[in-house]
């Protein structure tokens, strides 16, 4: 691939966004990031209107980026034009490190977002434990990005969350914990370092 045309940050990763035609040429190709370590792409989903919606970390509150918590880590969701054009952005999280784990799409062109969150506050709202055991995180949002509802599960261990499925408007939500106190009191057996825990929600 030629970057020779996309101006980067130097030592900083960014977004790389490249669109094929159906030869595999480079129709255009755009950098997004916030100028600083942790800029990661997850996903990218296509939607109707042309535009793009892609997710993915941010880490920090700088350049392309306008919604960051803080200067950690936060779950960005971007929405660009046909040629990559930044139309608009979301971020989820709060003030410590929230990390995205996976993205579903919805039946209602919404999405589904499992992730881990070591946040008390902003989108997160209630943390168990340390800001270094992270809990589970799950957020539904419409196709803009706009919060429909969230839900954090977790205890004093490390715990995560990650989708698993979708099928006639319910989610397979899995999530991976170390707790045994809390909201997962009982869940992982005596002796067990780790357990999976699987949970059916409603998309709505």
């Amino acid at each position: 691939f030629d970057l020779q045309d996309v101006c980067c940050w130097p030592g900083a990763p960014d977004f790389w966004i490249v669109k094929l035609d159906s030869n595999f040429n480079i129709e255009w190709q755009k950098l997004i990031g916030s100028n600083v370590a942790g800029d990661i792409p997850a996903n990218i989903f296509c939607n109707p209107d042309t535009s793009y919606t892609i997710f993915g970390q941010v880490g920090s509150n700088t350049d392309d980026c306008l919604c960051n918590h803080s200067s950690s880590q936060d779950i960005w969701m971007i929405i660009v034009d046909e040629i990559g054009n930044i139309i608009s952005q979301k971020c989820f999280g709060g003030s410590s490190y929230d990390l995205l784990n996976n993205i579903s799409k919805c039946e209602d062109s919404g999405y589904i977002i499992g992730a881990s969150s070591g946040s008390y506050d902003g989108d997160v709202g209630i943390h168990y434990g340390s800001p270094f055991s992270h809990d589970a995180f799950i957020v539904k949002t419409d196709a803009l990005g706009n919060i429909e509802w969230t839900k954090t599960l977790g205890g004093s261990g490390y715990d995560g969350a990650w989708v698993a499925g979708i099928s006639q408007n319910r989610c397979l939500i899995s999530i991976n914990t170390s707790s045994t106190d809390y909201d997962l009191e009982g869940m992982v057996p005596v002796g067990e370092s780790s357990g999976r825990l699987l949970m059916l929600v409603d998309e709505d």
